[in-house]
């Protein structure tokens, strides 16, 4: 049971992601409208839109988790065989691979983790907002 404790830690937001300043300067929003232009969010999602409530939202949360988990590890095998190919050939020869690897799987999980902080920071605020309402409603 630690390691879930552990995997559920590594998906929390840290301290330097909270307010998204590091990934915009990344280049996650230039990267997010490149995917809506070229229409990749609908071949993904196809015809599924994020319903106004938390249970859409926290379904959302934990499809970032396994996109995320996708990209992470296919990034790493693809970063493992390139020093492997740049130890046997050159590392000249990887500079390409390397290139590819930051934007099919980097920034990928980059805005995962960008999309899951914003869809918390929903949750927390529409949960805050039904309770005022429940103490409203018992005044």
């Amino acid at each position: 049971m630690a390691d879930e404790s552990r995997v559920s830690l590594y998906f929390e937001t840290r301290a330097f992601e909270k307010n998204g300043n590091i990934y915009r300067w990344l280049g996650i929003l230039y990267f997010k409208r490149l995917l809506k232009r070229i229409g990749w969010e609908k071949v993904i999602r196809g015809n599924q839109s994020m319903q106004n409530n938390p249970d859409s939202l926290k379904d959302y949360r934990q499809w970032t988790i396994s996109s995320e988990l996708i990209h992470r590890n296919a990034g790493i095998v693809v970063l493992l065989f390139s020093l492997l190919i740049g130890y046997f050939h050159g590392y000249r020869h990887i500079f390409w691979l390397v290139v590819v690897n930051i934007l099919v799987n980097g920034y990928p999980v980059m805005l995962q983790r960008y999309n899951r902080h914003r869809a918390d920071r929903l949750i927390r605020l529409m949960h805050r907002r039904r309770q005022q309402k429940q103490n409203y409603a018992s005044k």
